[in-house]
């Protein structure tokens, strides 16, 4: 039957007509007959379709994708029709990504329909079906400027320009504008897609207003992305054709204006340089031979900081910054920081350079020297990351002659408001609780098997092993057992709090051959990369704290506390009003060489087997261990400091120089003359023994003074306060174990420095 019908044209209507624009990526009729036409074009002409997943994402002209937009909006063609061309172009042509990809499309149309069914009205309201009250903008100028295409980005005013003169707009371009206009102007996402809706001429109400939700952040999408406007251009619009293409004043750029170097320890989500995307700033991060070269480190550290290093990366790249990242056997990677830098200032026309200020003094004084030799701008800025600045520790100490630990931290206390009554008085009474922090453990209570991960870290492995790296210790490449990324660290985190804290104060001095973690919380280099915050540990624990505090004694919170507060705060300040001095300090003269069991855990005496083998195995060891065991040999058995820091620097997987030396040269090898520690922290055996299990199983008889059976510790020990004399004469804190010596039989003081120096000289034989 022949149809008589005929469609009346816009003038009929009393509209007038108009002309499609040369430039239209859409310029079909409507209708069924259209649609097909299209369909047949498409798919079976050109078969174009076997090309769909690469090309999608065009920009300019009708062939980048299907274009079936408008017709299923208006009903035209169905996707059923549509999908059942696809199963038969695949049976006939190929199956492939592409074919996939298409029917993937239609079936977010049907899923944004779906969510429109579910949630009803609640698609169209402020807080959309997310219910997240975000703080939005209604400013007209700004909705004026962006419609027509007169914003800061020529990416987004291509779009603007191009949806205004067709009604239609790529869905790369749609990605782009609706991003900007919530993300960058934070204006009303409702706005956006009331605009939208009164432009497009594909307009379909549930994958308008539902696409608008889930890249406004109040829809489907958890992760709330932002679009990196500039990197999409270079991207997409490598050219600048499309820009070209709609112009409005526009002139394309292709060179950054800014760089901004991040460097491994720095990997602070909360940092304000994130807090929006910014217009010609390039971000670089790169693994390094000066990094891995400089000491002989643990592969479980270099390939922990590398794995959370390319996390940070894809972290920054998916929120929308432009970032270059050279992984260790990279191609442009020169493996040297400076000439990494000069020659990215180079490639991208770098007017300034941007860097946040290092931890170790030995990269502050290189970028130092960079910035002055280079001749573009330079600005350096804090971490945000620390309670304290630099200075903050020496201004506080300014004037008085000791730098004891205990006044600044509860100076800290006070001055945030930390486990404090009022402004003067200690919650529970008393500052310090660490003569409640020394119980040794038996076997009770139990204590809860770690937070794991177990990740395959193979490919890391072995493009270290392919550089030629050499570190120390073992891995488990397929069983990594480190935080490495933010949600990782806070998974670590509440589980300490959850499992741990409760018992981390009675036992965080106790040594135990079955139990390497006991209830430590393993936050150290999750803290020391900078994927967590002291302030957000320390307020975590509070709020664990005062939510069971009928099960939580303060002495275990508040002997957490002084750790992260009081003494990480106080070694970096330590670090930074002492050096570069503070490297070269060797108060005690001491020279001998590090034994060479340190780096083998060959040794008769169980508590250093125990614990070295311990650091070689996992890269960790508790404080207790580094200062009691490990510290406490080297400094009786007088090693050079020098050979004490760099096994210290290397074996642990959170040491960085600026926790790691103070708390080696001062706390451990008394190097410093007393800075950091009134008195060396040495023992016999006996404290070993109070603390832990070693003893138990070992060679030596710890309770045997003299010998060749008895604790080597013991003749250390005397022999140490014999040679010293001198350093501790005047040392109140020394005086009784000074009074000791000079009563001790001369025999028996005669038979410990022979006993002392037999080890001294042969140290591997013990």
């Amino acid at each position: 039957m022949e149809h008589s019908t005929e469609i009346p044209g816009l003038t009929d209507l009393g509209l007038a007509d108009f002309e499609i624009d040369a430039r239209s990526a859409f310029p079909f009729k409507g209708g069924e007959e259209a649609a097909e036409e299209r369909l047949q074009h498409y798919f079976w002409e050109t078969q174009n379709l076997k090309n769909y997943k690469e090309t999608r994402n065009g920009m300019l002209g009708t062939e980048y994708s299907s274009k079936f937009s408008a017709w299923l909006a208006n009903g035209s063609i169905s996707p059923r029709f549509i999908y059942a061309e696809v199963k038969k172009f695949e049976r006939e042509v190929v199956a492939n990504q592409s074919t996939y990809w298409l029917i993937f499309e239609l079936l977010w149309r049907d899923y944004f329909k779906y969510i429109s069914l579910k949630h009803g009205s609640k698609i169209f309201q402020l807080n959309g079906i997310s219910k997240k009250n975000l703080d939005w903008k209604n400013e007209p100028e700004v909705f004026k400027k962006w419609t027509e295409g007169e914003t800061e980005e020529p990416f987004v005013n291509a779009n603007m320009n191009e949806i205004a003169a067709t009604g239609f707009m790529s869905n790369r371009g749609r990605q782009n504008v609706n991003s900007f206009w919530v993300k960058e102007l934070l204006q009303n996402w409702r706005i956006g897609a009331a605009y939208f809706e009164s432009m497009l001429i594909d307009y379909d109400v549930h994958s308008n207003w539902g696409n608008w939700m889930y890249n406004s952040g109040v829809g489907n999408d958890p992760r709330d992305r932002k679009f990196n406007i500039q990197r999409q251009a270079e991207r997409y619009d490598p050219d600048g054709e499309y820009q070209k293409t709609w112009p409005k004043d526009f002139k394309y750029k292709n060179a950054m204006k800014k760089l901004r170097l991040i460097l491994g320890d720095q990997l602070n989500h909360k940092h304000s340089w994130y807090s929006k995307t910014e217009k010609n700033t390039l971000y670089f991060m790169a693994e390094m031979r000066q990094e891995t070269d400089y000491a002989h480190h643990h592969s479980q550290k270099v390939i922990g900081f590398f794995a959370a290093m390319r996390n940070f990366y894809e972290h920054l790249k998916s929120n929308g910054h432009q970032i270059i990242y050279y992984e260790i056997d990279s191609e442009g990677n020169k493996q040297h920081l400076v000439e990494n830098l000069r020659d990215l200032i180079e490639k991208h026309s770098i007017e300034k350079f941007e860097y946040q200020l290092p931890d170790e003094y030995r990269l502050d004084e290189q970028l130092k020297d960079f910035c002055k030799n280079i001749e573009i701008e330079t600005e350096a800025f804090d971490t945000e990351h620390f309670y304290t600045t630099r200075t903050e520790m020496a201004e506080f100490y300014e004037g008085k002659k000791e730098l004891t630990m205990e006044y600044f931290y509860r100076n800290m206390r006070k001055k945030h408001e930390i486990l404090m009554q009022n402004d003067s008085q200690p919650e529970g009474g008393k500052w310090n609780f660490d003569k409640s922090n020394r119980k040794k453990w038996t076997g009770k209570p139990e204590i809860p098997h770690e937070k794991g991960f177990r990740k395959d870290v193979s490919k890391i492995l072995e493009q270290i092993e392919k550089q030629g790296i050499k570190t120390i210790g073992t891995v488990d490449a397929t069983a990594f057992n480190w935080p490495t990324s933010r949600p990782d660290s806070l998974k670590v985190l509440n589980y300490f709090c959850e499992n741990l804290l409760i018992h981390f104060g009675d036992y965080q001095d106790a040594l135990h051959t079955d139990e390497p973690y006991l209830f430590h919380s393993r936050l150290s280099f999750s803290m020391n990369t900078k994927m967590l915050s002291p302030q957000e540990v320390i307020d975590k624990v509070l709020e664990t704290y005062y939510d069971r505090k009928s099960e939580i004694d303060i002495s275990q919170v508040e002997g957490f506390v002084r750790q992260i507060l009081g003494w990480r705060e106080y070694m970096r300040g330590i670090y930074w009003m002492k050096m570069p001095g503070y490297r070269r300090s060797n108060k005690l003269d001491n020279q001998n060489k590090l034994p060479d069991f340190y780096w083998t855990a060959k040794t008769k005496m169980n508590c250093l087997h125990h614990a070295i083998s311990q650091s070689l195995e996992h890269a960790y060891a508790h404080h207790i261990q580094r200062l009691m065991v490990t510290g406490n040999f080297a400094l009786l058995a007088q090693v050079h400091p020098d050979e004490v820091d760099a096994w210290y620097l290397g074996i642990y997987i959170d040491a960085i120089e600026w926790v790691e030396m103070p708390n080696t040269r001062g706390m451990s090898q008394y190097a410093d003359g007393g800075i950091v520690a009134t008195k060396p922290y040495i023992s016999s055996g006996s404290y070993i023994n109070k603390m832990g299990n070693y003893c138990k199983s070992c060679k030596y008889d710890v309770n045997k003074k003299t010998g060749e059976e008895s604790c080597p510790f013991n003749s250390l020990y005397w022999n140490f306060l014999s040679e010293k004399r001198e350093h501790f004469k005047n040392n109140q804190r020394m005086n009784m174990m000074m009074s000791l010596l000079e009563k001790m039989k001369p025999e028996t003081l005669e038979a410990h420095l022979n006993r002392a120096k037999k080890i001294i000289a042969n140290p591997d034989a013990f």
